[in-house]
Formats: structure tokens, C-alpha cells, sequence
């Protein structure tokens, strides 16, 4: 299988090719700034890295909704994109993990190539092998982790392609201490401890690097995916089911805030897959099956910004297909000017 990125899609923070001179301004602003000059930059301060697996791509979007730098998997099957994808800690990589493929890839930012792969396609827990990997981050000292699903167990990955560390073990699919069923998310956090989600066994954890479990509890979730941790300890977490959620809880699981189950109307969330509060205090999340990725006010309980069109899959400029994962890079806030696209969405 081959891959390659779409050699039509232009980096505008970097180039711009045209018989007619354009000038394209990168700014970076305080955020009272900003949100003087646009009402989108009262919600969103910076752009926004979406996973759009059902067309097989990632896409940056700025906050006034202009896709601005983009990768295309060629030679896919149709939703075997990536399921999520997240900056290096310096921005000049993205790491992608392709669930339906068993693999890993990294790309570089400014070459959209493909550099490192990790994963031979096949379902297994060998050399090279994973089976289901979501949520892979580039960790501060270049290793890889990934939450191995249907293995059971969160792992790190060198460089040159060695597991150094592993957490649960394959074929112990148990909810209990060192082991777990089905993670799906295995989130890094500041201090070098990782939030582990389970999806069979319904826990949120967290470990120290040797494995040892700071503190555990039970999600609200139905099926809780990719727990992301808040500047206040809090965690948030998104329910991956067809009247979906997102709830906050402390570390016992105590939900100190929570967005649905909407049953119907504008709110209603179908399938999202990851939640996360933004450094500005509001929550972006991709709500997978109504295709779209959203912007939450947690003190109105409103959507206030939304990329996608509620409920209709597409590729055009302003729709998303089963958007799997959503994030940004790291402490920058960056806007590159742009006109406004076309929105058939109030926000």
C-alpha cells in the first residue's frame, strides 16, 4: 500500500503560487486582541487540526473556517483515515494512527511526507504489529505512544521501532490493577503520567511511568472515549453513543459539569468521539455521525462554533466526513487572515 499527499492542496502559512501578488499574514495575538477583531476569536484563538476519516485526510482549519494546510492517504478504502492526529511538541510533526489499518504514521508539517511508519497493516501484537491503535501521541522525548485496543494494552515506541514500555498485557482483557479492556485513549499529561481510557471496563486511570496507578474511577460515560485532563485536575470525557455527552468529573468521577444527552435539536450529539477544553476555557469536541466538529460555551451550555454541516457528510470547503479526532498545536495562539468561507450554519 502506498501513500502520498494530494499535491493540489496548498500550505498558504508558507507559499502561495499565482500570476497576481497576494500577501498572507501569520498573526499572533493576545487574546483581547484578537476577539476585538473577529466574533469567531471570542471562541476559537487558534486553528484547529481535524482527523476527517471518512475522506481519508487531516485538515487544519482556521477559526473563520479556511482549510489551510491538508494531507491526503491515497489508495484508502473509503473511512480508513486517520482517527485521530496530534502536533509534536515543536509542531513540525503530526502523528496519526489508522485504526482499520493497524498502523502509525508520522508526517512532517512542512513536506506533508509520510517519514516513519509503525505497524505492517496486519491485526497482531508482534514485532510491528498492533491491532485497533488510537489515540498516538509524540511524546517529549521522541517515543510514541498509542492505546492498543483490541490488545489490551497502552504501549511506547522508539524511534527505530522497539516497545520500551507496555502497560496491560495482550490476550488479559480485565478491568483491574496493570491490566486493561479495550483502551482507547492513553492521554500524556504534563508530568509525564499518562490518563488511560477503557472502553469494556468503563475506568479512567491514571499512571506514573512505571505503571503504577495514581488514581482510578468509573466513567460516567456509556462508552468513554479519550479522557482529556483540565489545567484544573478536572477531566473530561466524551460518550461515544448515539445520544452522546461530554461530561467533566473530578478524579473520583463526580461530574461537576456535563454537556446531553440531548435527545433532539441542534445539541444532540451523535457518536463524538473526543472532548477537550480548550486553553480559552471552551470545549471543542468532533461529533463524529453528525459531521462536524463544535466549539462549547460551558457557562451557556451553546454551541457557539461549528465546522461541518449537521448531519451531511461531504468534502467540499466548510464539510467533514466522520471527523474521528480533533487538536491544535502546541502554545500557539495563530490566525491566518482569510475571507470567511460559506457556512450553511449559524455560527
Amino acid at each position: 500500500m502506498v501513500y502520498s499527499h494530494n499535491p493540489s492542496s496548498s500550505h498558504f502559512a508558507h507559499f502561495v503560487l499565482s500570476t497576481t501578488t497576494l500577501i498572507i499574514c501569520l498573526l499572533i495575538l493576545p487574546r483581547s486582541l484578537n476577539a476585538k477583531t473577529s466574533p469567531h476569536i471570542a471562541y476559537l484563538d487558534r486553528n484547529l487540526l481535524i482527523a476527517d476519516r471518512g475522506n481519508n485526510r487531516i485538515i487544519e482549519v482556521t477559526p473563520d473556517k479556511r482549510i489551510v494546510w491538508a494531507f491526503h492517504f491515497e489508495g484508502l478504502p473509503p473511512g480508513h483515515g486517520a482517527d485521530d492526529a496530534f502536533f509534536s511538541p515543536d509542531n513540525s510533526l503530526i502523528v496519526a494512527n489508522l485504526e482499520e489499518e493497524n498502523i502509525i504514521v508520522l508526517i512532517d508539517y512542512a513536506s506533508r511526507q509520510i517519514i516513519w511508519q509503525y505497524g505492517d497493516g496486519t491485526a497482531g501484537a508482534g514485532p510491528n504489529q498492533l491491532n485497533s491503535p488510537d489515540d498516538a501521541y509524540i511524546l517529549p522525548d521522541g517515543n510514541i505512544s498509542v492505546a492498543d485496543i483490541k490488545n489490551c494494552r497502552v504501549i511506547s515506541i522508539s524511534p527505530d521501532k522497539r516497545i520500551i514500555r507496555q502497560y496491560g498485557s495482550p490476550g488479559r482483557c480485565i478491568s483491574g490493577q496493570n491490566y486493561y479492556n479495550k483502551p482507547d485513549g492513553a492521554t500524556p499529561l504534563a508530568d509525564g503520567h499518562l490518563l488511560i481510557t477503557e472502553i469494556k471496563g468503563g475506568r479512567i486511570t491514571e499512571i506514573n511511568r512505571d505503571g503504577f496507578e495514581l488514581y482510578s474511577f468509573q466513567s460516567p460515560a456509556i462508552y468513554p472515549s479519550d479522557a482529556q485532563e483540565t489545567t484544573r485536575n478536572t477531566i473530561i470525557v466524551a460518550d461515544y453513543v448515539q445520544f452522546g455527552a461530554i461530561y467533566e468529573t473530578d478524579r473520583t468521577g463526580h461530574v461537576v459539569w456535563q454537556f446531553g444527552p440531548f435527545r433532539e435539536g441542534s445539541r444532540r450529539l451523535n457518536k463524538p468521539s473526543l472532548a477537550a477544553e480548550m486553553p480559552n476555557g471552551y470545549v471543542v469536541a468532533n461529533d463524529d455521525f453528525n459531521h462536524r466538529v463544535i466549539v462549547i460555551d460551558k457557562a451557556t451550555h451553546e454551541i457557539v462554533w461549528q465546522y461541518g454541516v449537521t448531519g451531511v457528510a461531504g468534502d467540499e470547503p466548510g464539510y467533514l466526513n466522520i471527523p474521528d479526532g480533533v487538536a491544535w498545536p502546541n502554545d500557539v495562539l495563530t490566525r491566518i487572515t482569510a475571507t470567511p468561507m460559506p457556512t450553511k450554519e449559524p455560527f
